[in-house]
């Protein structure tokens, strides 16, 4: 007997669920699944009613442990159950599909581009999946280094909404979507050369939302930078070295860029941090006391919702520190110590979170190949541990809480491990905040490849559902328009559960499973 049927047989005959108070009902529906609900508002138009309470969906949304589709900077609490009943449902249903041995492709499309130029090396999806970024690199552009940045709109029929070119070394890029002034703001990092010296560059740009129907008798436009922003020497380097840009993350208005410095210099880590407030353009150096107990330069710094996130290795351990940004930035004060650099050094105080996962003891070699961007919840990474022997490699997901910002759903912290054959690499990884990932698996035996997915499994899912929690994402024998062995960049949206895969040849497909 369900919890259903248990609740409506204890009531006298003359009575019903219409008839009790709503908190009670609230409670009942509390310890029903959300399938159960939609059967209960189909029985009369007061269930109806009640089913259809703005009150009871935002209580669903917080007992869910999946990623749903929302929008980004609007609490739970503004959104009505008309929104929230249809973004549950779709995360129910692709969550379904990921179960499966292997899960049922819904959609694939073909970017209508011009695959006679270069392949794309590089893709982002911005969260939820609508828009794309690609990137060619090195392009020579009469006779000089440059790269060229397409920002793609994947609703309907996809469409490229604005192009950018760089004169220069591309390293990295980052986006934020700002919904309410309908653009994405696009930051790319690049090192530019003129005859004197090399100079490390972050140019930001504002890429307007379009309608196809602007395109029918001109191209997308190629944008112009609104600001151009050079990053100065740490103020504590005595010399200057070949620095590079290795990551770029925005949030709020906020840029940070991780600069790593290969030399290394007395009293500084390799990986230095560099924060700007692009609208006042007032920007600081991160004190390096931060970064100290982080073993490895591949730390990942996120801005995101105020904080300041670093996620690395320390040792054996990998380790999230979760830090308050300050509303706002402050020039830095003259020092009356002209010989005291940390003047200039922004200090955020102790960590308001921190967590810690233990990595494989045993094993000879750790690679952190993927951190997922930061989501509401939570922040996932994925490791894989090798080792000296013919052992099988082990593959670990390590999923950490954030500090919650209100109402909403709220994912607990997890590990989950899997073996590998020795013979196989992961490649082209992707992981998403709450722990799903995919890659390129190539068989070095085999000299084959194909691409694989990862749940973070749970309770009771081994009878109904996947055995393992690593198969394949598509099945050997599919019809695919492409082979897997011609992969060469990908991109993935654990939210809409899709899969942007570019090729050698140019093609890029994206993939729906839900």
């Amino acid at each position: 007997m369900t919890y259903w049927q248990a609740i409506h047989t204890a009531l006298p005959e003359h009575t019903g669920l219409v008839y009790l108070p709503e908190d009670l009902l609230i409670e009942i529906a509390s310890h029903l699944s959300v399938f159960d609900i939609l059967a209960l508002k189909q029985t009369c138009r007061a269930l109806y009613a009640f089913g259809s309470l703005d009150y009871l969906w935002h209580r669903i949304v917080q007992r869910i442990d999946l990623p749903l589709d929302l929008p980004l900077h609007t609490p739970v609490t503004a959104l009505a159950q008309y929104e929230l009943q249809p973004t549950v449902l779709k995360a129910l249903r692709l969550e379904a599909n990921w179960r499966k041995r292997l899960p049922r492709l819904k959609a694939i499309h073909l970017l209508p581009r011009d695959t006679h130029g270069q392949y794309a090396d590089e893709m982002h999806f911005v969260p939820g999946g609508r828009w794309l970024l690609t990137v060619q690199r090195h392009r020579q552009r009469g006779g000089r280094p440059g790269s060229h940045l397409e920002v793609w709109s994947l609703e309907d029929e996809p469409y490229v909404i604005a192009s950018v070119d760089i004169a220069g070394f591309y390293r990295t890029a980052a986006m934020e979507l700002r919904e309410a002034s309908q653009c994405i703001t696009l930051a790319v990092g690049y090192e530019a050369d003129d005859l004197a010296e090399c100079h490390r560059v972050v140019a930001i740009y504002s890429v307007p939302f379009r309608d196809r129907s602007e395109f029918l008798f001109y191209t997308a436009p190629t944008l112009t930078s609104t600001t151009t922003i050079r990053i100065p020497p740490h103020p504590s380097v005595k010399w200057q070295s070949a620095k590079f840009i290795h990551q770029l993350s925005l949030s709020d208005g906020r840029l940070v860029v991780s600069v790593v410095d290969p030399v290394g210099q007395a009293a500084l880590s390799l990986l230095q941090v560099f924060l700007v407030d692009i609208k006042s353009r007032i920007s600081q150096w991160l004190d390096p006391k931060h970064l100290r107990r982080f073993s490895d330069v591949w730390v990942k710094v996120h801005a995101y919702n105020g904080h300041l996130i670093l996620l690395g290795p320390a040792r054996q351990s990998i380790i999230l520190r979760v830090y308050s940004m300050p509303h706002t930035f402050s020039p830095p004060k003259q020092s009356t110590d002209a010989c005291d650099p940390t003047s200039a050094l922004l200090d955020l105080g102790p960590a308001i979170s921190e967590y810690e996962q233990p990595l494989r003891h045993d094993s000879q070699f750790q690679d952190i190949i993927r951190v997922s961007p930061p989501s509401a919840a939570s922040i996932s990474a994925l490791v894989i541990c090798s080792f000296h022997d013919t052992s099988p490699r082990v593959g670990q997901v390590t999923r950490f809480p954030l500090p919650g910002t209100g109402a909403g759903p709220r994912l607990p912290g997890a590990t989950r491990y899997f073996s590998m054959p020795s013979h196989v690499s992961a490649q082209l990884a992707q992981v998403g905040p709450s722990g799903r990932a995919v890659w390129v698996e190539h068989d070095w035996e085999a000299q084959k490849k194909r691409i694989m997915r990862f749940q973070m499994r749970k309770d009771g899912w081994d009878a109904g559902g996947i055995s393992e929690a690593v198969s394949a994402l598509l099945p050997p024998d599919a019809a695919l328009p492409f082979l897997p062995d011609t992969a060469h960049s990908m991109a993935f949206d654990e939210v809409t559960g899709r899969v942007s895969l570019g090729l050698f040849n140019g093609e890029i497909y994206v993939m729906d499973f839900v």
